[in-house]
């Protein structure tokens, strides 16, 4: 299983492909593209690296209360 920690909104999120989560304080119109920074990756389930340049990409959707569902 691949998976990455990013932070987006003062929190850390650990999320993986194709999942979706619900974030506060992203600033992009619903169906729009952004990238996060990843903290941290894991690619093969063995190995975890700090990330530095990786980027996590996810589409972002309609608000829902004070978060916006994203996915990645």
């Amino acid at each position: 299983m691949a998976y990455a920690v990013i932070k987006t909104g003062g929190k850390q999120f650990v999320v993986e492909k194709g999942s979706t989560i619900r974030v506060p304080s992203v600033d992009a119109e619903a169906g729009k593209c952004i990238e996060l920074e990843a903290l941290l990756t894991d690619g093969d389930g063995a190995n975890a690296d700090a990330a530095g340049a990786a980027k996590v990409s996810a589409i972002t959707s309609a608000n829902r209360g004070t978060a916006r569902a994203i996915r990645l």
